[in-house]
């Protein structure tokens, strides 16, 4: 039902928005405006279903955490 929910709050976005962005006739905008409700009924869908979200701030620590213990570690002698 949320999901529904969801769908109908884009649907009143688009409908509000859509009218003005063509008026000024910048196809950028409307790829952009188009990209980003996308990705935010995406999201949205995926948290009410209650599916697991990827944690950005995970990946930067999967990234840098060989990196500190490397430098940091190792060399510098902290533990």
């Amino acid at each position: 039902m949320m999901i529904f929910g969801i769908m109908v709050v884009a649907a009143l976005i688009v409908a509000y928005d859509l009218p003005d962005i063509r008026k000024k006739g910048t196809r950028k905008e409307l790829a952009f405006f188009t990209g980003l409700l996308a990705i935010a009924c995406v999201l949205s869908a995926i948290y009410f279903l209650g599916l697991q979200l990827a944690n950005p701030l995970d990946w930067i620590a999967f990234i840098y955490q060989p990196l500190f213990d490397h430098l940091l570690r190792d060399k510098a002698g902290f533990k």
